[in-house]
């Protein structure tokens, strides 16, 4: 039964942490097509170089930092995946 139920919390785990990196992505995909926008605006002249720079600085941090946690989640999914395969094959399942 033990078994069983530590495969049960590994795919609990591996759902959680697939949500959170789709989560992630939809951010990362929010933020890009922000910086689209910021591009169209300046190119047409509806905001200052100024503000234009301003926002491509703060659009590039919030990628970056996204880039990050959807990397650390990653490498935590991967662990995840490592480790219910190993369980799964110890128990020859």
């Amino acid at each position: 039964m033990r078994c069983h139920f530590s495969i049960e919390e590994f795919m609990k785990e591996i759902v959680a942490s697939s949500s959170q990196i789709k989560l992630l992505q939809e951010e990362l995909e929010d933020v890009i097509l922000h910086a689209n926008e910021n591009e169209k605006l300046f190119s047409a002249g509806k905001i200052s170089k100024e503000v234009y720079k301003e926002n491509k600085a703060r659009l590039i941090k919030e990628k970056n930092q996204l880039r990050k946690k959807i990397n650390v989640e990653l490498s935590k999914l991967i662990k995840i995946i490592n480790e219910t395969k190993k369980l799964m094959e110890a128990n020859r399942i």
